[in-house]
């Protein structure tokens, strides 16, 4: 199997792989199904990313426009969700919305992918309410 080699790498080695070709804006798609494919095969290995993780693989697929993974986009956008949801306003790190919140945005706006609770949510952790 090809995607063998993927299967040994670990969340942070998987987000360090798309990250770099985004960077680089060198777009390899298949690489991009194979990851897809990877973190995929367990929903539950999305609890192994950290959140900044996660958002990095948003940004990254969104960068290089590889529209062939919504279901990747939408495990993750709900996954975010799920934990900003499960934490209170006041212990959500500070650090990750304000430098994330705007990648969210972007990579959802670029891949024209639509997700009103995480946006509602958002919206709630950067206004006070």
């Amino acid at each position: 199997n090809n995607n063998e080699l993927l299967h040994t790498f670990n969340s942070q080695a998987l987000t360090n792989t798309v990250r770099a070709y985004a960077l680089t804006d060198h777009y390899y798609p298949e690489l991009f199904d194979a990851i897809s494919e990877v973190i995929l095969l367990q929903k539950n290995s999305l609890n192994d990313f950290t959140l900044q993780n996660l958002v990095n693989i948003l940004w990254s697929y969104a960068k290089l426009n590889h529209t062939t993974s919504p279901i990747l986009f939408d495990a993750i956008s709900q996954n975010i969700l799920q934990r900003l949801t499960s934490t209170d306003d006041d212990s959500v790190d500070t650090s990750f919305i304000t430098q994330n919140i705007i990648r969210i945005l972007w990579s959802h706006t670029t891949m024209e992918y639509s997700s009103p609770q995480l946006f509602d949510r958002l919206a709630e952790l950067t206004i006070p309410i």
